[in-house]
């Protein structure tokens, strides 16, 4: 029966201010769908504007969009086929170099960044990634504008890092959401709704970008893009509202929230607290591993033969799968939970997703491609569940700390993917096109393990229980505000460990 404090919100209670709540996460919601949706369209427009100009050394084609039938209409000639297999190649080496500096800077930023707002506040830590984006973007009108060298890629992806990425970005929008959720299954519930948000508003952008690059050419799609994110950073500006009101103790020097970062996993608490975090991280890591560097070489993958899909055919593609796969996982998230626990239910999604994979990687045709949204309809549900789980684990004044350490590690993630698989993909293109998938699959397996043994730890542990002190709060709060304290009150979670 879940206790009284199990019924507020990390931050207090919502009544007092229900307006201001709605409003915040609105807004929250708002700004998942206008960043995401520039993020997650560069990606595409990112390969198929490389592989055009890698693709250009080889022609006397310059035009400002792609075509896939210098390489899709070729004849079947060992030489002909051969250079698409090395344009492809190419390619996945260029966008695998030009991500790694700026993944290294993002991995060191994101260490500090979440547990500095837990003083700075989350306004802040939205408004520094959006930033970074849209430097990032800008600098690609120029190099697209101007014909400049792909080298300055390397700039643009520097820019971003510095600023966190996107799995900054990520680390805001679940920071501010603990804030006003309670623990619990409805915390669950909430951060795979967030990610689904997250999921569509790519999709939405997908399926733009396509139309631009088909009808129009790189250049318009990329201004799209960057007046995306400069409508965010506005949106931060002048609506976002503040929730974090129980602001810590200013720590400027970044050692203590390192070591605040790291303490999660190695220093504090019980040994089994601590296995069940590590445990928590590895699902969550080989669950995101699996998607975040899928993009880039499932693109390349579709423009290349059997496929020899337009730019268009691949946005719609990518809008329909991902649609379809959050849809599927948040309704099937909510139905399941009364019947099994959260890590049982991310079990049966892994399952699902290896399958899915699997039947990516031995696709022939369209309709075989088709199939893979179908049979992965519940595959979404690992990392949210993963990620509120950790976020259950963890006091208040705490999860900007706890969320850094997610980012950091998502980061990490998105560095080797893109490294492993276009590596993969490289090394095996003219062998076995589809390896890559099946690697996919072998990783969801793998993620299977770490739940199961979650799940017999955790059996027997009861509630998860904390105690935090909090400090008097400031009466210029915006969201949640609470009666101001005359005395520090103590917090105590017993959140079930489901």
């Amino acid at each position: 029966m879940p206790t009284e404090e199990e019924q507020k919100p990390l931050l207090g209670a919502t009544s007092t201010k229900p307006t201001s709540f709605l409003k915040a996460m609105f807004l929250c919601g708002l700004m998942m769908v206008l960043y995401i949706s520039g993020f997650i369209s560069l990606v595409p427009l990112l390969s198929q504007f490389v592989r055009n100009r890698v693709a250009e050394r080889y022609s006397n084609n310059s035009n400002g969009s792609v075509s896939t039938g210098d390489v899709c209409k070729r004849n079947n000639s060992d030489d002909n086929n051969k250079l698409g297999i090395k344009i492809q190649q190419e390619s996945s080496e260029l966008l695998l170099i030009t991500t790694l500096p700026g993944s290294i800077i993002a991995i060191l930023v994101n260490l500090v960044l979440g547990s500095y707002s837990d003083f700075l506040g989350r306004r802040f830590l939205f408004f520094v990634p959006t930033l970074g984006a849209a430097l990032k973007v800008t600098l690609l009108c120029f190099i697209i504008s101007f014909h400049m060298s792909l080298n300055w890629l390397y700039l643009a992806y520097i820019l971003e890092g510095f600023t966190g990425g996107f799995t900054a970005f990520l680390l805001a929008v679940f920071s501010y959401t603990a804030d006003v959720t309670t623990p619990g299954k409805k915390r669950t519930v909430m951060i795979a709704l967030m990610e689904g948000i997250l999921a569509v508003a790519g999709a939405v952008g997908q399926v733009a970008v396509g139309f631009i690059i088909e009808d129009v050419n790189y250049l318009y799609a990329a201004i799209m893009i960057a007046a995306i994110f400069g409508l965010a950073l506005i949106v931060i500006i002048t609506l976002l509202p503040e929730t974090m009101t129980n602001k810590m103790e200013k720590r400027w020097s970044p050692l203590p929230h390192i070591k605040k970062v790291f303490g999660f996993f190695f220093t504090r608490g019980s040994g089994k607290q601590r296995a069940m975090y590590i445990l928590a991280m590895l699902i969550f890591y080989f669950g995101v591993i699996v998607n975040l560097g899928r993009t880039s070489v499932e693109t390349l993958y579709q423009l290349d033969k059997p496929f020899c899909w337009s730019p268009l055919k691949i946005g719609f593609y990518g809008a329909i799968r991902l649609s379809f796969t959050v849809a599927c996982s948040v309704v099937g998230l909510k139905l399941l939970q009364p019947c099994f626990r959260d890590m049982t239910i991310a079990l049966i999604g892994l399952a699902f997703g290896a399958a899915s994979f699997v039947m990516e990687g031995l696709a022939v045709n369209d309709w075989m491609l088709y199939s893979v949204p179908v049979i992965g309809f519940i595959a979404f549900n690992v990392v949210p569940v993963a990620r509120a789980t950790m976020s259950k684990m963890t006091s208040p004044l705490e999860q900007g700390a706890l969320f850094s350490s997610i980012a950091a590690m998502e980061t990490i993630c998105n560095t080797m993917s893109n490294t492993l698989y276009n590596t993969v993909y490289q090394n095996t293109v003219g062998v076995f096109r589809g390896a890559v998938f099946i690697m996919m699959a072998g990783f969801g397996v793998l993620t299977s393990c770490f739940i199961v043994v979650f799940l017999c730890i955790s059996r027997n542990s009861g509630y998860l229980v904390y105690e935090v002190t909090i400090p008097p709060t400031n009466n210029d709060v915006t969201v949640n505000k609470e009666e101001p304290a005359s005395s520090p009150q103590t917090c105590t979670d017993t959140t079930n460990n489901e």
